[in-house]
């Protein structure tokens, strides 16, 4: 989900080549759309229908490329759909949806707990709950992205504030770059920081386009529902991964940390602020809420409209801040992609999208353990092509869910299967996180060939987890 490029400074000659490069990208991008655009089979599929898939498989080149910003290119991909005839009441309406007036209220969360000193504060003191080790070091990690998603739900955040931790403690343990060691560490730290959030609603930017797809299709969906099939299973893969990643890539080098760090660290915090404290008591109260939306029957955006107040009248957001405190560049790019189940479902896309997936499905609906498989394999393949994520998504649960549901397979878990699936890091663009981490620690940390092992663990574990998910999901009656 690559929803960020990098701005790197560079020669005059240098910023030439990287503007020839992305008129070149565009190009190709355009041809790509068109020749989808002639050759497309028109069964199933009117022009606009036509227009709608080449414009977006235009787009994905162009996420995938990375040549342009990610907003710039959704807004391109917006602009085309309106220009071949598409509503723009359908084309548009991801920003008026509930699930972004969510994503912009919560990442202003992740934005307090950040500034506030809240969500280190948090971090060192669950740090400091272990002794130095291996395991307490990555399982503190697990503790502490659980504990963070439930107030910060971008994981470019948790990455921007759980990595740098984790670097820190490297360099004071005194690994060596790109040692076992190290790789363990920081890798693990990334996966932390990423995973665990989809254990809840609103933990991840997942929650927000989910809540989407299933208000759009009238399915019900509650902070509660989705807590009852996912967070175990969340949990218990997070478990796994962890264990996986100290068994099969164990270091040789001892851990050997002194136990004032992260006392020291703490002390630099000093004692708690007001601005921790306003942080805290918001998001213990958004929580509770969002628990108990089956008895006030209101919004889950409604506690963030007035916690924007709050953080106003308290200094904790200051004017200039309500421009650079949450990425605006995200929110312009997911308000897009938030815009598809309307458009796909307006112009009948997810129809011609049925055709095809299903009779790939169709010899597995006998049995959900080998039908869940497959769909997690998918999902890994099609993370190859779609560099964010939110496409392949969109269009596989919108052209399959009614299926599945025919089959025994609730939405919710469904949409589970693909998204734990949605984390794969073979290579760099499929994964913004480990891209972020590559930077942060100045490619220090660990090698290629480290990442793709890990890479390959985490779809191994994922799998496995996926399929032993469905005892659970059976036992709760969501299969």
């Amino acid at each position: 989900m690559m929803a960020h490029n990098y701005n790197r400074g560079g020669s005059m000659s240098n910023g030439n080549s990287s503007t020839s490069k992305s008129f070149i990208t565009v190009g190709v991008a355009v041809l790509i759309g068109v020749l989808l655009l002639l050759l497309l089979p028109g069964q199933g599929l009117d022009f606009k229908g036509r227009w709608i898939v080449a414009v977006i498989a235009m787009t994905v080149v162009l996420w995938a490329s990375s040549s342009i910003e990610n907003a710039a290119a959704t807004f391109l991909m917006l602009g085309a759909l309106v220009a071949g005839g598409i509503p723009a009441s359908q084309v548009l309406s991801g920003y008026a949806s509930g699930g972004f007036w969510i994503l912009l209220a919560v990442l202003y969360y992740g934005f307090a707990m950040r500034k506030s000193g809240l969500a280190t504060r948090i971090s060192y003191s669950i740090l400091g709950l272990f002794r130095p080790s291996y395991a307490s070091l990555l399982f503190s990690f697990l503790l502490i992205g659980i504990v963070l998603s439930l107030g910060v739900p971008s994981m470019t955040v948790r990455t921007a504030i759980m990595v740098p931790i984790a670097w820190a403690l490297v360099q004071a343990i005194g690994l060596q770059s790109k040692s076992a060691g190290s790789a363990l560490i920081i890798l693990t730290s990334v996966e932390m920081a990423v995973l665990p959030g989809v254990a809840f609603l609103y933990g991840s930017l997942w929650g927000p386009a989910v809540e989407r797809l299933f208000t759009s299709n009238n399915l019900p969906l509650s902070w509660l529902e989705y807590a009852k099939v996912m967070t175990l299973p969340t949990l218990f893969w997070c478990v796994v991964l962890v264990l996986a990643n100290l068994w099969l890539l164990r270091p040789h080098e001892s851990l050997q940390m002194d136990p004032a760090f992260v006392q020291d660290q703490l002390k630099k915090l000093g004692g708690w602020k007001k601005a921790e404290v306003i942080t805290a008591v918001i998001i213990v109260f958004s929580i509770l809420f969002w628990i108990l939306e089956s008895y006030h029957h209101l919004p889950a955006y409604v506690p963030g409209l007035f916690a924007f107040l709050i953080f106003s009248l308290t200094g904790i957001l200051t004017p200039t801040e309500i421009s650079t405190g949450v990425p605006w560049p995200l929110l312009l790019f997911l308000g897009g992609i938030f815009s598809l189940p309307a458009v796909f479902e307006g112009n009948q896309v997810n129809n011609w999208l049925s055709l095809i997936l299903v009779p790939i499905v169709s010899p597995f609906m006998g049995n959900h353990f080998l039908l869940l498989f497959i769909i997690g394999c998918g999902m890994f393949l099609l993370r190859f092509i779609d560099p964010t994520g939110f496409v392949v998504l969109a269009s596989v649960f919108l052209s399959l869910f009614a299926v599945l549901m025919n089959v025994g397979v609730s939405p919710l878990v469904f949409i589970g299967t693909i998204i734990f699936a949605a984390h794969p890091f073979w290579v760099t663009y499929q994964n913004f996180w480990v891209a972020m981490s590559e930077g942060i620690t100045d490619n220090q940390a660990f090698t290629s060939g480290q990442k793709i092992s890990f890479a390959t663990v985490y779809a191994v574990v994922t799998l496995v987890s996926i399929v032993l998910s469905v005892f659970y999901w059976k036992w709760t009656g969501a299969l």
